[in-house]
Parts: structure tokens; sequence; C-alpha cells
């Protein structure tokens, strides 16, 4: 039987006729310009890809095949992912009783943070450990421990912890995550040099072949460096230089790397940028699966767990609400990417722990994704999508490269020592958050449509770390660089100043001509200060200019927007500034860009204009220190 051939007695169109089209739409725009886009790797993305443009065959065999692009199995997994669930509260029975109710609510493995030097979470000590863990059936869940620098405790402490337990050690999925780099990138310190800190990783591994029952000894988390600012190549680069560190300190210590793969876990930060971060997951497979081939054993590559977890870096603690819609998009690219298990922040991490209600609404996230959505339904489902595959060919090769430039400095030790990784990643992170400044990046709920009236939500603040011994190594850390936080400060600033006056800081909304001809800006206007936690007043029509002049004094503002169309401008904008400065005006800003009359309302006392494109966070800084908001 032939193949059904659908659209075949269509006239065949070709990528020039669809540009002719595009052009004709464009009306004399540039193409580039307008049309195409670049991400913080550099990497080009197109309006349009088609399945001849397809960057590499690999994209058209079936899941289970190297190079893994499209996942490591052949056959659907049952469930498609584990629903992961964080816990780092410093209470073993309050944290009992937290994991007790969310393996009661659908969560399927556990993620336990104990407390070590620079790092909160449940406190130290085997009694610690088994009261959390009461009444919890390790043969029927995932557990992942992570305790930071004192990693090299836990056999001892899992030792006593299993005496007398009724689970079964031949189902149990336990992971130690040892991850001294990881340590050291966010800490900026050991308390070991990382000679001893590689052989604490080779004991555990000793620790495992001699009966202790545990499935994975490393974890290599690319959260730090993407929490930081990397994109998306930077942060794989990262965990691809960290795995080869690791993958030669057991080879030195006589373990092969066929013996090494099947004891790691790679966990990759997910955000809102859906395609790109399904893309990277993919291109981490594949990337997997070339340093096992350098290692001569590939087949090696598909024992690796490849784990996600919500970026911390995308959360906001203004209008948190919407986190819920950033983390249930990034787990869904996380879930279409082939994740095997996923963590969600809860949606007030960013302001403090997370209460029950946070912890079940990012379990429910997702368990409405996972059963309710049938995401995890079809293997691989962008697969054969030219975009994907084509953006999945162009990070891997980007991450590559970067990985060669990490390994030219002497390996993922020597580039943080030397400042490499910190630089790099600093850059990418500057240029986002310039992008944000000006609105190329928008933030909903902070930098765009801000709700200056929102009822707080509130959460006890996370607790202190203890403080990090002595250290042996030290390099410049990675701080944690939330995309909001620079907006944020200048609402907290407002707020400030809300308190100490008594009254919010606001700026007059001077709204010339008809309705119809000032409220498109007066709203844009109204939008954009309230990013800084300035309220406007109303615009209206006025009477005439006396009648302007007269609510601008009683007012009581001293900053001034001038809102209206440019036709009205060009017939008021000049006078009305005038008699504003007259009025001590402290600023008059106009809502457009003037073109050819810039000079003009310049010279009549117009000292900034605003439109798409401006500097925001400069801007409003500005107005800030105008109105001695502190």
């Amino acid at each position: 039987m032939s193949e059904l051939e659908l659209g075949s007695e269509f006239e065949q169109k070709t990528r020039d006729d669809w540009l002719a089209l595009v052009d004709k739409a464009l009306r004399g725009a540039d193409f580039e310009r307008t049309l195409v886009a670049k991400t913080y790797d550099d990497i080009r993305i197109d309006p349009l890809y088609v399945p001849d443009a397809e960057p590499s065959p690999h994209s058209r065999l079936p899941p289970g095949n190297a190079p893994f692009t499209r996942g490591w199995h052949s056959e659907k997994t049952d469930p498609p992912w584990q629903i992961d669930q964080l816990h780092i509260t410093r209470d073993p029975v309050a944290t009992n009783k937290a994991i007790l109710t969310d393996l009661e609510g659908g969560a399927s493995s556990i993620t336990l943070r104990l407390a070590a030097p620079g790092q909160s979470g449940l406190e130290s000590g085997s009694d610690a450990l088994a009261a959390a863990l009461k009444d919890v059936r390790l043969d029927m869940m995932a557990l992942s421990l992570d305790a930071g620098f004192n990693v090299a405790s836990l056999p001892a402490m899992l030792t006593d912890l299993l005496k007398g337990r009724p689970d079964d050690p031949e189902n149990f999925d336990i992971s130690l995550n040892a991850d001294p780099l990881g340590t050291l990138a966010v800490l900026g310190g050991l308390n070991v040099d990382i000679d001893s800190a590689c052989r604490q990783i080779g004991d555990l591994s000793t620790a495992r072949e001699n009966g202790l029952p545990v499935n994975r000894i490393m974890r290599v988390d690319g959260a730090p460096y993407h929490n930081a600012g990397a994109s998306e190549a930077q942060e794989l680069a990262c965990v691809l230089a960290t795995i080869l560190a690791y993958l030669r300190a057991q080879e030195d210590a006589g373990k092969p790397p066929e013996k090494t793969f099947p004891e790691l876990t790679v966990c990759l930060a997910a955000d809102t940028e859906l395609f790109q971060t399904t893309a990277k997951f993919r291109a981490m497979r594949k990337l997997i699966w070339q340093i096992a081939e350098s290692c001569g054993c590939p087949e090696a590559a598909p024992s690796v767990k490849l784990t996600a977890r919500t970026s911390e870096r995308m959360m906001t603690r203004r209008d948190p609400w919407v986190n819920m819609l950033r983390t249930t998009a990034a787990c869904a690219a996380a879930s279409l990417g082939g994740a095997e298990t996923i963590t969600v922040l809860p949606f007030t991490w960013a302001i403090g722990t997370p209460d029950g209600f946070a912890a079940r609404m990012a379990r429910n996230c997702q368990l409405i994704l996972r059963e309710e959505t049938a995401l995890g339904t079809v293997l691989d489902p962008m697969g054969g999508s030219a975009y994907v595959d084509y953006l999945t060919e162009e990070i891997s090769q980007k991450a590559w490269l970067i990985f060669q430039d990490i390994e030219k400095e002497g390996g993922m030790f020597k580039s943080l020592q030397s400042g490499k990784v910190q630089n790099m990643i600093h850059e990418t992170s500057r240029a986002r958050e310039n992008d944000i400044a000006l609105g190329t990046q928008q933030l909903t709920g902070i930098s765009s449509f801000p709700h200056l009236d929102e009822k707080p939500v509130t959460a006890a603040p996370h607790e202190i770390p203890p403080p990090l011994d002595e250290e042996a190594v030290t390099v410049e850390p990675l701080p944690l660089r939330r995309s909001s936080a620079p907006f944020e400060k200048l609402r907290d600033a407002s707020d400030a100043y809300r308190v100490r006056t008594g009254h919010p800081p606001t700026v007059f909304l001077a709204s010339l001509g008809a309705l119809s001809d000032f409220s498109a800006r007066a709203r844009w206007a109204a939008n954009f200060f309230s990013a800084g936690g300035m309220e406007t007043t109303n615009g209206e029509e006025y009477q005439d200019h006396d009648t302007l002049i007269a609510a601008f004094t009683e007012s009581g503002a001293s900053l001034v927007c001038i809102c209206s169309a440019d036709a009205v401008y060009a017939e008021q904008a000049e006078e009305v500034a005038m008699r504003l400065k007259s009025s001590n005006a402290a600023c008059i800003y106009l809502a457009g860009r003037a073109g050819e009359k810039r000079d003009t309302y310049r010279t009549a006392g117009i000292d900034k204009f605003i439109h798409a494109g401006v500097n925001m966070l400069e801007t409003l800084t500005d107005a800030h220190d105008r109105m001695d908001i502190h």
C-alpha cells in the first residue's frame, strides 16, 4: 500500500514564496530586526522552521537510540516521572508530618535537605533523621538526601535509620547527592580540599558496594549556575565539566567510568522558556552520551538519572500567585524534555518557608499535568518539531564548545578558582537584567501589570543556615540572582515611603485633549510608574489648561507625566509643560518618543520621555531619588 501524501494535490510552496508574503506584510520593515530573535547563547530563532531544515539525522530516530536526544528508553515508564517534594524545615516532627502529607497527596519522591555549614535544613543527627522519616515506607518511594558539607556522615546515619525497620532494601531508591563542586560554587568554600572531597565520594561509593542500600552517590546540579544567571548552554557546560571531574576522581580511585555513570544523578533547572527548557533536557542526554562514548562506554549513558527542579531565578516575592503559572510552564517543559523526577518549588519560595497550602499547590501542579493533561503519555512529544530539533542541536553544540573552554582552563575546579565560570555567567546575567530593564523581557506582576493593592502573602522566613566552618578552599560564590529583585527593591522603598509619610508616592497624569486622545498612553504610564510602586492620578478630561494646573497643584504631587496623542502634543505640550514648571513640577515626563519635537519639548521644560524601550529601572530609580523615596 502506498503512503498517503496529505496535501499532494495542492501546489507546493517554497520558502521564497513565504518570504515574499512576509515582505508584503512587513511593509518595508527589516525582516531580521522584526522577526528574528537571539537567545542568550546567541542562537538564532527564526519565525518559521520546516522539516527539511532539521540539522541532525538523529532527530528521525525513535526514542531509546543514541544519541538519546529523544529519551533514554524506547518504552514508556509508569509513572512517566516521579513527583518530588523538597523539605528544608529544621524541626523533625514538623518535617515528618509534611512528608506524610505529601506522600498521601500523590508525591512519590522526597528530597530532604539536612542542615550543614552554609545550608539550612533538618537538624543534623541520626535521631532527627529517624524522627523525620517515622512511618515512612522507604521501599515505596524515592528518597534523596542533600547533606551538603556533611555528606560523609550519611552512611552512618542511614545505617542507624534502617535498623529494625520493615522496609524492603531490595526496593530502595535512595540518593546521597554528593556534589562538592556544586557546593563550592554556591557557598564559595569547602571545609576540605578538593582532593579530600573527591575521596569522600569514593568512600560513599565503596560503602554502597559493601552493602549500603543506596542507588546513587553523586548529583551534578545545574541549578546553581542557572540561578546565578547562566544560559542554557552555560548550565549544560558546567554540568558536563563537573561530570568529567567526578569521573576522573573515581577513575583515579580505581573505579572505571562504566561503573560510575549509574551512580550519577543530573539535575537541571526548568523555567518559563518552554521550548528552550525542553531542548536543554534533550541536549543534556546527548551530551552525557558524548562523554560516555569518549570514555569508551556509550552504553552506560542511559543509566544516568535526569531530574528537574523549577527555577529559583524566576520566582518573585511580589504578586507570588503568578509563580504558580511560572512553575506550571516550567514543569511542563521539564516533562516534555523527558525529566525522570521533577521538583516544583512552592509559589511562596522567594518569600519564606512554604506552608501546607503552598506545598499542596506545588504537588497538585504536577498531578494535574501528569494525570489530567496526560503529558507523559507520549515519548518525546516534541520530537519531529523542526524548531525543537534545531534548538536541541544548537544548544548541545554551544554547550560542548563552552565545556571545552572550561577543560582548557584545567577543568571545573580550576575554572571556579580563576573566576572564569563566574565571569561568564555574570555577563549573561547582566544582559538579561538589561533586557528586563528595557522591557524586552517582561515580568508579569513586576515590570508589567503590577498590582499595587495586592494583599501581601506571608510565610515564615527561611531558617538561617549554620555558619561555614574554616574553609580549606575558597572561590567567588555564585549568588542567586532573581530576575524580579531590582523592581522589588523599588516596591519595598515605596512601601516604606507610604509608612513614613502616610500617603503613597504619586505621579500626576496631565492628560491633554479628549479621552480617546490620552487613554491608551495614560494606562501605559500608570503601568510604568506602578512597576516602581508609584501611584498615578486618574487621567481625566480637563476643560482647559487652567483647570489642569489647578488639579496638579491640589494633588500635591511633584512629578508629572503628560499623556496624549502626538497631534495633541504638537498643539498643547509646550504651553502645558512651561506652566507646570512654573507651578513647581520637579520633573515632567512625556509619554511617547516625541520624534523631531523632542528638543523643542525639552526647551519647554519636559525632562524625560517614557516609551517602550526606555530603561525602566534607571527612570524609576531617578523618580525615587526626586521624591526622596528610600
